[in-house]
């Protein structure tokens, strides 16, 4: 009776705290038997469907987002998919108002961020729908940043469910993001970056926990992401907090330089040629020892990494911001 009167977002946000206290303590046994009309009031709320008509601000769309993680953590999760589904479905509407749109774009991060193994099929999608509303630079910047920042979220435990021209489109967008004249939209550019190459190259572990990307980089790649990320600094707006995502993402892209990682089988023939004075037994264990060591190679040594940070801190051209 509340709702749609003067204060009903006072009233909703005491209510969805009560809720998310109540998840976390009360015993599974009495959670059960509501979380259907629960689960439905709370995408109700999040794509502002009736009672509830006024769009969630920042305060109720995290509380709404909190309450799904703890209904399907603590209760059956058979409704994720369904409640994902929706969520896409008014993210990509463009009838849709920004508001409502950036509240679904907000669940769906927090939950596949948390989730995103159960419902890997959407990865997909949501790459393609995060991509197409960053590129309509007639929209809002706060949509655009919000679906970047679902992106990075889904990425971060469920990037091992994009295909091959998915991360290259990723990749492609995300470079082109860094130079964006909305910083907000810079800073999640390269969150999604960060998130898309991991340091690391190990296979994450099968099962139902987190499938990180397994994308890597090549050289010439990462050097052309680092002169991107560099140009930014030089940017008479720049603020503080895009100059750290900035120069988080050159550090990662270096760091990642440092992790083995397999190479051609082409190039470790040469190197696994032994003199035939040797016995079978020792030459065999000599070009397997050999091949160990070539199949775990980095892709740049420590003196190489500093080098190419170093080449744009000597040169004339290089501003004093990007130093």
């Amino acid at each position: 009776s509340k709702i749609g009167t003067d204060g009903s977002d006072i009233y909703l946000f005491q209510f969805l705290s009560g809720a998310v206290c109540a998840l976390k303590t009360l015993p599974i046994d009495e959670i059960k038997p509501q979380i259907p009309t629960f689960e439905s009031t709370l995408i109700s709320i999040a794509l502002s469907s009736p009672p509830f008509t006024t769009p969630a601000g920042r305060p109720i769309r995290s509380l709404v987002a909190r309450s799904m993680i703890l209904v399907f953590g603590r209760g059956e999760s058979k409704g994720l998919f369904d409640t994902v589904n929706k969520l896409l479905i008014s993210a990509g509407d463009p009838k849709e108002r920004d508001a409502v749109r950036i509240s679904a774009f907000y669940c769906i991060g927090e939950l596949m961020g948390n989730y995103g193994s159960q419902v890997m099929s959407f990865m997909v999608e949501l790459s393609i729908l995060a991509i197409k509303v960053y590129r309509s630079t007639s929209g809002n910047p706060l949509l655009r940043y919000h679906a970047l920042l679902a992106l990075s979220r889904a990425i971060s435990s469920t990037g091992r469910a994009l295909t091959d021209q998915a991360v290259k489109d990723v990749h492609k967008n995300m470079r082109s993001a860094l130079l964006d004249k909305a910083l907000s939209v810079q800073r999640a550019a390269a969150s999604v970056l960060i998130g898309l190459y991991p340091n690391t190259v190990v296979p994450p572990p099968s099962g139902s926990g987190p499938a990180p990307s397994t994308a890597m980089l090549s050289h010439v790649e990462m050097e052309s992401l680092i002169a991107q990320a560099i140009k930014s600094f030089d940017d008479s707006e720049i603020d503080t907090s895009t100059r750290l995502s900035l120069a988080n993402l050159v550090g990662h892209l270096l760091s990642s330089s440092q992790v083995p990682r397999p190479v051609a089988p082409s190039t470790s023939k040469a190197a696994t040629t032994s003199t035939s004075t040797q016995s079978q037994d020792d030459s065999l264990s000599v070009g397997a020892k050999v091949q160990q060591e070539i199949i775990a190679k980095p892709l740049l040594s420590p003196r190489e990494m500093l080098v190419s940070l170093g080449t744009w801190m000597n040169k004339q051209a290089t501003t004093r911001k990007q130093r």
